[in-house]
């Protein structure tokens, strides 16, 4: 099992479609994703339960601050650019400048194209994110899991889809 860790985050901005769209041509069978849920109760496709002012910045270049996803909406989350800057724990990542976070919908939307083009059928390794620090609310661990497993659901790869998480709950 080949799996394309946050897409392929050592070449292109990490859990973006373009590192998911750069896995897909290096022929991985398995694509990683971590999610959080945002504060309109929409999964999104991002690694920390925060802000990340290292790999994303404001769509008109400025710097961000970290603030809570918990906090944002996903419409606040999609208006950062996160595919300008440059990770700088990965020398050969190419920055994708306009890059825009996704929605679990949007990303089963456009890897459904790309298994059309493909005529793959790729496997998801999706891991819900919390706070380190276990201060996460069991009604929004609940929540969250419920709400991605009817994105799964709906996107119909249940057959195709582990769910992981470092929460116990």
């Amino acid at each position: 099992d080949l799996q394309g860790h946050r897409g392929a985050r050592g070449l292109k901005p990490e859990n973006t479609w373009p590192a998911f769209e750069e896995a897909i041509n290096f022929r991985m069978v398995t694509l990683e994703l971590d999610t959080v849920l945002t504060k309109d109760k929409k999964i999104v496709i991002h690694h920390d339960s925060e802000t990340n002012p290292v790999i994303c910045q404001n769509s008109d270049g400025t710097p961000i601050e970290k603030k809570s996803l918990y906090d944002q909406t996903l419409s606040d989350l999609q208006a950062l650019d996160c595919g300008s800057k440059k990770n700088p724990a990965f020398p050969k990542q190419t920055p994708v400048p306009g890059t825009k976070l996704l929605s679990i919908e949007e990303f089963f939307l456009k890897v459904a194209e790309a298994e059309k083009k493909t005529k793959t059928k790729f496997l998801f390794n999706i891991e819900t994110k919390f706070p380190d620090d276990g201060s996460a609310p069991t009604s929004l661990v609940e929540e969250h899991s419920h709400l991605l497993v009817s994105a799964i659901e709906k996107a119909k790869v249940v057959d195709r889809a582990t769910v992981q998480s470092f929460d116990l709950r």
